[in-house]
């Protein structure tokens, strides 16, 4: 039997708050669970209820991807087998897929839920397409952006692929990336990245990547010292003879 806060929301289900959030979404933002889990289940929730956005274009299902919250969207996820699909809207992440939120926000939790739910029955061409930005990052790209290298682990795991995905045409046009993380500076990451990729790569990336390294100082790290697939040469000084 629904409780009073149920019956209340109920008679008025289109009222929301001046940034447009139903119900639903701010009982997300609140991390309410059981409240959450009342609204979900009542006979007031229609499924397509939970698709509804806010004036920012987010879904209560985005929010709970925001928040990192795996409970939250799993309840939501079983009323509405669609919502792990809905890209989020024109403010802050504008066409991304949830997964692709909360892999640039850094959850690996909620990533590891969503990238199971998320075209798991998809080749992975069609995995690729789907889990790709307006700008054309995959999630995988936006994990190496972040320089969380258990995520990028995670996803590589799941799909072999995504390392050698390359950029979209905004912000890091055509690179891969182990390139981006490079440019940002974020050494684990590169380090990681090119244990799975350095035998694949090509010499122009590897040119690129060596010399992005080299501004950032990274050059001449171990693991990078062999980049270019050339045999190492360490130059030692000759020794100084004493003058008699």
């Amino acid at each position: 039997m629904e409780d009073d806060g149920v019956q209340q929301i109920k008679a008025s289900e289109d009222v929301r708050n001046e940034i447009g959030d139903t119900a639903l979404h701010v009982a997300t933002r609140a991390a309410h669970a059981d409240f959450v889990k009342q609204l979900v289940t009542s006979n007031y929730m229609k499924e397509n209820d939970l698709e509804k956005k806010n004036k920012e274009g987010d879904t209560a299902f985005t929010l709970a991807a925001m928040s990192g919250n795996v409970q939250l969207a799993l309840l939501m996820f079983e009323k509405n087998k669609k919502l792990a699909m809905i890209r989020d809207g024109k403010k802050y992440y504008p066409g991304m897929l949830p997964v692709q939120v909360a892999a640039l926000l850094g959850l690996k939790d909620m990533v590891n839920y969503l990238y199971t739910i998320t075209g798991e029955e998809l080749k992975n061409e069609d995995r690729i397409k789907l889990l790709k930005n307006k700008e054309g990052d995959t999630a995988f790209t936006l994990a190496a952006m972040s320089g969380n290298v258990q995520l990028a682990l995670l996803m590589f795991e799941k799909n072999k692929k995504l390392a050698m995905i390359r950029d979209g045409k905004k912000y890091y046009p055509g690179m891969l990336p182990i390139q981006v993380a490079a440019l940002l500076g974020l050494k684990d990451m590169v380090n990681y990245l090119y244990t799975i990729t350095g035998e694949e790569l090509k010499n122009e990336d590897r040119i690129k990547l060596l010399v992005t390294l080299i501004d950032n100082d990274s050059y001449g790290k171990h693991q990078f010292q062999n980049i270019l697939g050339l045999p190492v040469f360490v130059y030692k000084r000759p020794a100084m003879k004493m003058l008699a």
